[in-house]
């Protein structure tokens, strides 16, 4: 099962039960980055200070979630994650 479509079924499931299944759950935590890496991205973030913040490529939104909280604690205002229908939803294009 590829990445697009497994996202596309927790989507759809998280939609229209408004629930997670345990094997979805698992789905996202085997796809999704670890949370050091999740960690360090915030530090870069704390340190460099960026106003905009560009993800190339991800699967599930985790580490937009990681970069969102990050960015929104400096002060920066716009986190434009690619190639993703939920990372997309997390924190397009609108300010944090």
């Amino acid at each position: 099962m590829n990445a697009v479509h497994v996202q596309k079924q927790v989507l759809r499931e998280f939609l229209d039960s408004g629930r997670i299944s345990d094997e979805a759950a698992a789905l996202i935590t085997k796809m999704s980055i670890p949370a050091d890496e999740g960690r360090y991205l915030q530090h870069l973030i704390r340190e460099h200070r960026p106003k905009i913040t560009l993800e190339i490529g991800c699967a599930f939104g985790i580490s937009s979630l990681f970069i969102c909280e990050a960015l929104r604690d400096v002060g920066g205002s716009k986190h434009r994650p690619t190639s993703t229908v939920l990372a997309s939803a997390v924190c397009s294009s609108s300010t944090l």
